[in-house]
């Protein structure tokens, strides 16, 4: 995903960074999972679960930053953005911390939950809007593949089952379930990225820095 971004969208895409930390995160993400799986230990599991936390709820703040581009069209707008950022990092912090102190396995599991779902809504209701609008792309499809892969990921860890023949269980088919989602993903922002630049150019669009 970020040799595909990096590669592909343009560098004066207005959230360009915000995926490429994505991906950084995504890194540390499955680095901390392999860990994790290699070698069971209290300090392999909290890396973990910390970092999937962290994924999940930047990828929310990501969805929010992408779904309102007037956070990135005008000064006032990047420091309402700056602050929602701010208060994303504040209350990630606070629940790792909350974490450490007593590990609450059910707490965890409906925090991500919870944000995981209201990315996909914020997701879902700005795709509808553009359709309603009339505005149908291929990017769209790209879309709807990764919030229905996401969410198909989790109901393994919902659902939770014997594993078949002492091998695979459910949370082996979550992390299997997760192995096509930053390709969509990558695609979608690729394509939404070309597309965005291409109305910029035939409106004229150019962000105001100064309003």
């Amino acid at each position: 995903m970020h040799y595909h971004i990096k590669a592909k969208v343009p560098h004066s895409y207005r959230l360009k960074n915000i995926w490429i930390y994505y991906a950084y995160i995504g890194i540390i993400v499955w680095i901390c999972s392999t860990m994790f799986h290699s070698r069971d230990f209290w300090l392999t599991e909290l890396l973990d679960y910390f970092s999937a936390c962290g994924i999940i709820v930047y990828a929310m703040f990501a969805s929010i930053s992408f779904a309102v581009p007037w956070f990135q069209m005008s000064k006032n707008g990047r420091v309402v953005w700056k602050i929602i950022g701010s208060g994303f990092l504040i209350f990630y912090l606070y629940h790792i911390y909350s974490l450490w102190i007593k590990f609450d396995y059910a707490y965890n599991m409906l925090c991500c939950i919870v944000c995981s779902l209201t990315t996909s809504f914020l997701y879902l209701v700005w795709a509808g809007y553009e359709v309603y609008k009339g505005q149908k792309r291929k990017s769209l499809a790209y879309l709807v593949a990764t919030i229905v892969v996401g969410l198909g990921s989790v109901l393994f860890e919902v659902f939770d089952f014997p594993p078949f023949f002492w091998i695979i269980d459910a949370h082996s088919l979550f992390h299997l379930a997760t192995v096509p989602t930053p390709f969509l993903l990558a695609k979608f922002v690729e394509t939404e990225a070309s597309y965005e630049m291409r109305r910029r150019k035939y409106d004229g669009g150019i962000f105001d820095k100064n309003v």
